[in-house]
This record gives structure tokens, sequence and C-alpha cells, in this order.
């Protein structure tokens, strides 16, 4: 590991203990599931749809260090569309799934490819409390 891959890694250690959150990911084939470190992040992407129409798309990207996920989906697999992302914020739970942004479902962050953005978009949100009868 070169001195600049130390430092970068350092780096996303030390934002990751600040900002990261649980999440769970998971890929439908094969089935595969697990919890790991994400730092959040929202990028807004400006689109051309086909009329020439523009068109503003709120992305959610999540910073995930490369070995963790290689935990859930195995040694040299990385994040690829249709994969989920389940954050739970308060009393509810956001799923994202994971998209192609322009061609790619992540890009590293730094040089060292030790840590993934992973491209999403929220397809689901589910309350997570539960009501009691007479409450």
């Amino acid at each position: 590991m070169t001195i600049q891959s130390r430092a970068e890694l350092a780096g996303w250690l030390s934002i990751r203990s600040v900002s990261g959150v649980t999440v769970t990911y998971a890929r439908q084939s094969p089935v595969l599931s697990g919890s790991l470190t994400a730092v959040p992040a929202d990028t807004l992407v400006n689109a051309i749809e086909d009329d020439g129409s523009e068109i503003r798309l709120k992305v959610r990207d999540y910073l995930v260090r490369r070995s963790e996920l290689e935990v859930i989906l195995g040694v040299g697999e990385e994040p690829a569309r249709g994969d989920s992302i389940t954050e739970t914020v308060g009393d509810y739970s956001r799923q994202f799934d994971v998209i192609d942004l322009v061609g790619e479902p992540f890009r590293y962050w730094d040089k060292g490819y030790l840590v993934f953005r992973i491209h999403a978009v929220e397809v689901d949100k589910i309350t997570t409390t539960t009501t009691t009868a007479g409450a």
C-alpha cells in the first residue's frame, strides 16, 4: 500500500467514524445480504430526456469500504445495478436500489481503490414502528 493510499484510508476511516451509518447491503441473485458501515451522501444530477427536456435527479451515494462489501459479496465482487441498500432513519427504513449513473453503478472514491462510491435511488420507505390497539 502506498503512502497516499494509507493517507486516503486514514481519512476515510475518520469520515466513517463521524458520519457512518449501519446499512444492509443485499443482492438478489445469488441471494446475499449483510450489514456494514457506510457514509451516505446526496448528489443532484441534471439529465436530458429523449425529448430534450431537462430533469434533476437526486441520487444517494454510499461510501463503502471495498473489503467490507467483499465480506458480503465475495472477494473481487463489485456493486451492481439492482443491488439494494437499506438504511434505517428514526422510525422508518429507506430502501435504495443501485443504479447505473452515467454508465456506472459505482466509482472508486480513492486512488488506492479501497472505497466504493455506490450510486442509488430511493425506491421505498417503510415505517418500522408499530402501534398498539387503544393507544
